[in-house]
């Protein structure tokens, strides 16, 4: 359960507050391994808990650079056709009444 809940609270938080988290967690995991080398940590479990957050934080970062580079896209290719139909003039239409036929009598 405690692990959705991070997931929420992490998906709630935008590309901004992400890359802060993403920083503080590296942060975290920095000080950790110097507590270890240096004998001092106690929990040597909380290393592989940090590295995990960071690895969800960047999954959840990827994901909202990707759908903001997938909008943009979609945006442009709106545009695009829009200003394509736009420019394209009607096409003549054909005069759908037979020819005149020549009668011979």
């Amino acid at each position: 359960m405690k692990k959705i809940d991070e997931l929420k609270e992490l998906k709630k938080l935008d590309e901004a507050g992400l890359i802060k988290e993403l920083n503080s967690s590296q942060e975290k995991l920095f000080e950790n391994k110097k507590k270890l080398s240096l004998d001092k940590l106690k929990n040597t479990s909380e290393i592989g808990k940090i590295k995990k957050r960071i690895a969800r934080i960047q999954t959840i970062l990827q994901e909202k650079l990707t759908e903001s580079i997938v909008n943009e896209t979609a945006k442009k290719l709106l545009a695009e056709k829009t200003n394509k139909q736009k420019s394209i003039k009607k096409a003549p239409t054909l005069d759908k009444t037979p020819a005149s036929k020549t009668e011979d009598k």
